[in-house]
């Protein structure tokens, strides 16, 4: 199944670009980069050339998807990546 803005909360995110949009860690709201990892709880991004790990709970997030801006708020993609890419749409 192609990723897409529909789809993307079944996906995987490595590779994507991203920036936080909303945080309860007011020093990440703002941060961009690329996606390189993801664990259940976190997304690992590189920006400013440093990996920063952002929790996903609180954590509201915007993903470049073919140009596209897709916004998901990080409770519903709270599950590990394998588990999630599991699910429909």
């Amino acid at each position: 199944m192609r990723r897409t803005a529909e789809n993307l909360r079944a996906h995987e995110l490595v590779g994507l670009k991203a920036r936080i949009v909303e945080s309860s860690d007011p020093t990440l709201v703002g941060r961009e980069g690329l996606v390189v990892y993801e664990t259940m709880k976190t997304i690992h991004m590189i920006s400013g050339g440093r990996r920063i790990i952002i929790p996903k709970q609180n954590t509201v997030f915007e993903f470049m998807v073919d140009g596209t801006p897709v916004i998901l708020a990080g409770s519903t993609i709270l599950k590990r990546p394998e588990d999630r890419t599991s699910l429909s749409p």
